[in-house]
């Protein structure tokens, strides 16, 4: 793995031997987290590693059963995710990682608009002043 590639790894315990294990399996394959490669059921625990994405922030659970490679951005060199690779792709794409729309909303002169998905954010000026 990259170096680049190792400042965005993470890990992640999910413990659930303390009880009938509270987190239900819909919610943990629905978030990608519970299949073959990281078996989390009542009453036992997983370790996993994990990337985060440097356009949309996301975290990924990596999956050691993976064939394909990760993706790394060319342009900012960072690993992305699947959903911000594939769009990407995208004739329209204009390059933003999660830190420059953080700075352009923290800046006040932009807000998100619609969706809750980072992976292509629309950001809109923020109106300042008064119409007359």
């Amino acid at each position: 793995m990259s170096n680049t590639m190792g400042k965005q790894l993470g890990h992640v315990l999910l413990d659930q031997t303390g009880g009938d294990g509270g987190i239900s399996e819909e919610l943990l394959h629905r978030q990608g987290i519970l299949d073959d490669s990281v078996p989390v059921r009542p009453g036992s625990k997983a370790e996993a590693d994990t990337l985060s994405c440097n356009h949309c922030g996301g975290v990924v659970v990596l999956n050691p059963l993976r064939k394909r490679p990760r993706t790394m951005c060319h342009l900012c060199m960072r690993y992305i995710c699947d959903l911000c690779a594939s769009r990407a792709k995208d004739t329209d794409y204009l390059h933003r990682t999660i830190k420059d729309v953080m700075e352009m909303v923290s800046s006040g002169k932009w807000a998100l608009a619609g969706g809750s998905s980072l992976v292509n954010p629309i950001l809109v000026p923020v109106q300042t002043g008064s119409f007359k």
